[in-house]
Order: C-alpha cells, then structure tokens, then sequence
C-alpha cells in the first residue's frame, strides 16, 4: 500500500476564512500529486500522466486549468 502525505496542504485559510472547504482541500491535493508526478517523471507529461492514471490530454488540462504551467517551464 502506498502512503500519501501533503505536506504543503494547509487547513488554514490565507484570506482570513478559518477553515478551507473540502472541495479546495482536495484541489489543492490534486495539485500536488501533479506536481510530485511530474517532478519524480523530470517533467515528461506522457509518463506522469501514466503514473496518475489519467491521459495525457487530461494532465494537459488539469495543468492549464489550475495554472501549474508556470512551475513545468522551472527547470
């Protein structure tokens, strides 16, 4: 089995609300996977997008849509 941690999710909000709602939790979630598979894949879409267990046009989207694509071109 494979453990999981976020190390970076926090429970807090930063504009003053006291808690996140689940929904933007677990995007936040999302968003670090992305991250991590990318990182652990050297940036290759096609391999972390295998590892995610979704399709590359999909990883495209999700790292568009929550404006990841800044963090791809670091290298």
């Amino acid at each position: 089995m494979t453990r999981i941690t976020f190390s970076h999710t926090r429970v807090d909000s930063v504009d003053g609300d006291p808690f996140l709602t689940l929904e933007q939790i677990v995007e936040q979630a999302k968003n670090e996977a992305i991250l991590a598979a990318l990182k652990r894949n050297h940036k290759n879409v096609a391999q972390a997008a295998r590892e995610l267990g979704i399709s590359r046009v999909t990883l495209y989207r999700l790292i568009h849509k929550n404006q990841l694509n800044q963090n791809r071109q670091e290298r």
